[in-house]
C-alpha cells in the first residue's frame, strides 16, 4: 500500500499560528481591559494610518495606544512575543 503524504508550507504553517496567537493576544487583553474606558476614548486614523486618540483617563488612553498598535503591527507583536517565549522557530 502506498502511503498518502500531505505537506503544508511553511508560509501557511506560520500564517496559521500567528493567526490563532493575534486571537488569543487580542482575547486576552480584551477580557482583562476595564469597560467604561472603551465608551470615553476615540481614535481617529489620518490619511498616513497614524492614529490619534483622545481618552479622558490614562487608563483609557493606554488602552486605546494597545489596540491601536495591535491593528497596525499585528504580526510584529506575534513574532516578537514567540522571540521573548523563546519559541520563535515554531511561529
Amino acid at each position: 500500500m502506498r502511503e498518502r503524504v500531505i505537506r503544508i508550507s511553511g508560509d501557511l504553517r506560520g500564517t496559521t499560528v500567528r493567526r490563532a496567537l493575534l486571537v488569543s493576544f487580542i482575547l486576552c487583553l480584551g477580557c482583562s481591559a476595564d469597560r467604561s474606558a472603551k465608551s470615553t476614548t476615540e481614535i481617529l486614523w489620518d490619511s498616513w494610518g497614524v492614529p490619534h486618540i483622545f481618552a479622558s483617563s490614562d487608563d483609557a488612553a493606554f488602552y486605546a495606544f494597545g489596540w491601536a498598535q495591535m491593528r497596525s503591527h499585528g504580526d510584529l507583536i506575534a513574532r516578537l512575543y514567540g522571540e521573548a517565549r523563546g519559541r520563535a522557530a515554531e511561529y
